[in-house]
């Protein structure tokens, strides 16, 4: 089912350090907690274990905690009991889709759970306390784009921006757009952009960050290493100034093809008024001009081909699809000025 499940790490990796003993600890959990959830009773579990709170009565909770002291101390050791609980089980005490899935998916791949651990304490590092998980997202099959005026990163029409691991960026005619794609990525990462401070700085914001990711057995290396201007956007900006060359072939081809197009579509208007007109004594020769200069354009968009196919030949980077595209985009900004 193509479907986004959203887990907190810190709960997952606690899951991940008491899977041998989960089953059986979630037996002894539904038991008091089920069919109506016993929020007081947790309460008293969470006092018990993380404060050592002498607490009168809580005769089951004490019982529950002495029974499950060993899972309840490692899970309040990378998350916190009443967290674990009140986030995973809904009100009458049953583990919500979301606990379920990730459950499985962690048992399912249990011999990589040292790696699933290390994928999430980087995820953890880098500032996120949660993430989305949908296994049958592709993220090559995306197109990517970011704004880019005068090298910064913030401008109106770019308020956020987006990391995947082994980006390329694709060129394209316009260079006020930076568009890219992943050869392979495991995760996105959506970050918004902050612009404070004297001289208005711009920079990553800390806070308005969000991750998906379609597994969870993939090289932590992979991951970036901080989430700021220099590791983000940088790289993109140095990759888009490399691409020259490309560029101008491509603004080349596109401009030779459009001109060539504009040329036939003029010859096609003069062919269709001189057809209407009347009293005129030398139609058949301005006829036989235009069937001429018609003949010539046909000549210009086997040379614009010829072109591209030297073009492709030499700039792998370049596609026939991306000729194509920047074609379009093209004449559809022609066509509207404010388009994006």
């Amino acid at each position: 089912m193509n479907e986004n499940y959203v887990i907190e790490i810190d709960n997952l990796m606690a899951l991940c350090h008491i899977l041998n003993d989960f089953e059986e600890f979630q037996k002894r959990l539904l038991k008091e907690i089920s069919p109506k959830y016993n929020r007081n009773f947790v309460e008293q579990v969470r006092k018990i274990s993380t404060e050592n709170s002498k607490i009168i009565g809580a005769r089951k909770a004490k019982k529950f905690y002495n029974e499950n002291k060993m899972v309840i101390d490692t899970i309040n050791q990378y998350a916190n009991i009443s967290k674990f609980i009140n986030m995973n089980y809904d009100d009458h005490g049953t583990p919500n889709k979301n606990f379920q899935f990730f459950y499985q998916y962690i048992f399912q791949h249990k011999e990589n759970i040292k790696q699933i651990l290390e994928v999430l304490g980087k995820i953890q590092k880098l500032g996120f306390y949660r993430f989305e998980f949908n296994e049958h997202i592709d993220f090559t099959r995306f197109k990517y784009k970011v704004a880019l005026r005068d090298n910064r990163i913030y401008s109106l029409d770019n308020k956020s921006i987006i990391y995947v691991a082994n980006p390329q960026v694709v060129p394209s005619y316009d260079t006020d757009k930076i568009c890219y794609t992943t050869t392979n990525s495991n995760y996105k990462i959506e970050l918004d952009i902050d612009i404070a401070g004297k001289g208005y700085q711009e920079n990553i914001s800390k806070y308005d960050k969000r991750i998906t990711v379609n597994s969870l057995v993939f090289d932590p290396k992979t991951l970036p290493a901080n989430l700021n201007k220099e590791t983000i956007f940088d790289p993109l900006i140095k990759a888009k100034k490399e691409q020259k060359e490309q560029i101008a072939s491509i603004r080349n081809a596109v401009d030779l093809s459009i001109c060539v197009l504009k040329l036939e579509q003029r010859v096609n208007y003069a062919k269709i008024k001189m057809s209407r007109l009347d009293k005129v004594d030398k139609k058949e020769e301005m006829a036989s001009i235009l069937a001429s200069i018609q003949e010539n354009v046909e000549k210009l968009k086997l040379m614009s081909q010829e072109y591209d196919n030297c073009i492709l030949q030499e700039e792998p980077l370049v596609t026939p699809e991306i000729l194509k595209n920047e074609r379009s985009l093209y004449l559809r900004r022609q066509e509207n000025p404010f388009m994006d």
